[in-house]
């Protein structure tokens, strides 16, 4: 489905009310913060609350930082406070844009194994039917490459389709410019016939997520597999 196609039906299923949830990542956060699994800090240019980011940087000497309204991985940064002298100022450079800091994951090693600089995640696209049903369209993994932290498409990820039945990706790899892969470029590991780990698991969160508001009925989820569940 082409982006043009995917907004048209988003209009055609989804209630607009909802749509700061989907657009606002801290709104995102506070909406679903049940399945998150991790910290996330809103940083404000109109709010001051540094206590708070001091707080969290305490617990996370390293973390990610992304754009408020950001998509595809623009502006997704990872930042190590060991390498600023003031937390003020990270702080003030910080807000300079409105963003969330979140917790870093710690990806599952069968993942981590394609691509250990980016969290490589299974993208599961959700429609609820009119009876009420929550069925999963093809689902994709997402794998980034050279050394980027993103696996987005849009930053140069390579996708590769996912049975939704088995959770078996049973095509090579591609990304957005055309290239095709049999194998990952950088760490040689094979995409056709990769078992996505704990696949019912993930099948049965994306329902969950997508019955919390049947008003929406068309969302593609991202979910990361953590070392720990």
């Amino acid at each position: 489905m082409t982006n043009y196609g995917r907004l048209s039906v988003y209009g055609k299923l989804n209630d607009y009310r909802y749509h700061h949830v989907f657009v606002n990542k801290y709104q995102t956060y506070l909406y679903y913060s049940p399945f998150f699994k991790r910290e996330v800090v809103p940083i404000m240019r109109e709010s001051d609350n540094f206590t708070e980011f001091e707080s969290f940087i305490k617990r996370h000497s390293k973390f990610i930082y992304k754009p408020l309204s950001g998509s595809c991985g623009r502006g997704v940064r990872l930042i190590d406070t060991g390498a600023y002298p003031s937390m003020q100022d990270l702080y003030i450079s910080l807000r300079a844009e409105d963003g969330v800091v979140e917790e870093l994951i710690i990806q599952d090693e069968r993942l981590s194994r394609f691509h250990p600089s980016s969290v490589n995640t299974v993208r599961m696209p959700t429609v609820i039917t009119k009876k009420g049903e929550v069925v999963i369209l093809s689902a994709v993994f997402r794998v980034g490459q050279r050394n980027r932290i993103v696996d987005n498409g849009g930053a140069g990820g390579i996708l590769a389709n996912i049975d939704p039945v088995t959770g078996i990706v049973y095509t090579n790899g591609a990304d957005e410019f055309g290239n095709t892969y049999v194998k990952h470029p950088q760490t040689g590991v094979v995409f056709r016939g990769f078992q996505i780990p704990r696949w019912d698991e993930a099948v049965s969160l994306a329902k969950d997520l997508a019955s919390l508001n049947p008003r929406v009925r068309y969302v593609g989820w991202d979910l990361a597999l953590r070392a720990d569940g």
